[in-house]
């Protein structure tokens, strides 16, 4: 029953996390089929705590940027940091929006436009793996494994 319920456990996670990879995937699709390319600047950084930082704080930059139409939107970053990232104050950088809904934003990084949405992958399938191998091992050893 134990090894059910951590195989199961660790199977739902890896499907959570291949769930959010394919929605990063499609929004950036999305955003790239009706792209427009300018330039933001960082305006701030916001601070939050987070237990899991090395400082005990989630650092995300806040960028300022103009559609099209010269109205203004602020993005913030997905990607938080443990560092402050206040010496980026007034940075400009390439921002990819999408043209019928501005605020729909990416970052004109590589991490941003491919490997934010690769890496959720290989974790989710990784989580997939390991669901798989406690199933086989707990199925060929059901002693073993002591949760």
């Amino acid at each position: 029953m134990k090894h059910k319920l951590l195989t199961i456990s660790i199977l739902l996670v890896g499907l959570l996390i291949l769930n959010s990879a394919y929605r990063s995937y499609q929004n950036r699709n999305v955003i790239l089929a009706d792209a427009v390319y300018t330039f933001g600047t960082v305006i701030d950084v916001q601070k939050s705590s987070d237990v899991n930082s090395s400082s005990g704080y989630t650092y995300r930059t806040v960028i300022s940027y103009l559609d099209s139409d010269e109205l203004p939107h602020t993005y913030v970053s997905e990607t938080g940091y443990s560092t402050s990232q206040e010496h980026l104050l007034g940075a400009k950088l390439d921002v990819i929006y999408q043209k019928s809904n501005p605020n729909n934003v990416l970052l004109d990084t590589e991490y941003e436009k491919s490997h934010k949405y690769i890496y959720s992958t290989m974790i989710g399938l990784l989580f997939l793996v390991i669901a798989v191998s406690v199933y086989v091992f707990s199925i060929n050893n059901k002693s073993s494994i002591h949760v």
